[in-house]
């Protein structure tokens, strides 16, 4: 039995659009779902197992706020981005499911790297509950 991969929900407007990171998160080990609103969110995340979700700030029918609210210790990962001028800036919003208002925001080269960090720590976390799950044998 191959071992279940970490689940990362991508949100936004064409979330398929966002293929570089989608193929970003598949090379390192996640399964990637995608919804386009606040409700598909809240639909989606009632599933287990997702453990990093991507968001813009805003949300076809809400804010961002009601999903960190909705998350707020549930263990997910949870970075937001806002558009700029010139692109977008990412901040994170929850780590394994705690607050974590007042970072900085990251330009996307940053954002990357730091997305590299947290998904290495999903799949860490991952084999180790593998690991010391019990095995049954006959």
């Amino acid at each position: 039995m191959e071992p279940r991969r970490p689940k990362a929900l991508l949100i936004g407007e064409n979330p398929q659009g966002s293929s570089y990171l989608a193929k970003r998160l598949q090379e390192r080990g996640c399964e990637c779902e995608f919804a386009v609103s606040y409700r598909e969110a809240c639909s989606r995340l009632m599933g287990e197992g997702f453990a990093l979700v991507l968001s813009p700030m805003r949300l076809r029918d809400s804010s961002l706020f009601p999903l960190i609210g909705l998350l707020d210790g549930s263990g997910i990962t949870l970075f937001y981005f806002h558009a700029v001028e010139d692109g977008c800036l990412w901040l994170p919003a929850l780590r394994r499911g705690q607050k974590c208002f007042g970072s900085s925001a990251m330009r996307p080269s940053e954002f990357v790297a730091a997305l590299d960090d947290v998904i290495e720590g999903i799949c860490f976390r991952a084999a180790m509950e593998r690991t010391s799950e019990p095995s049954v044998t006959a």
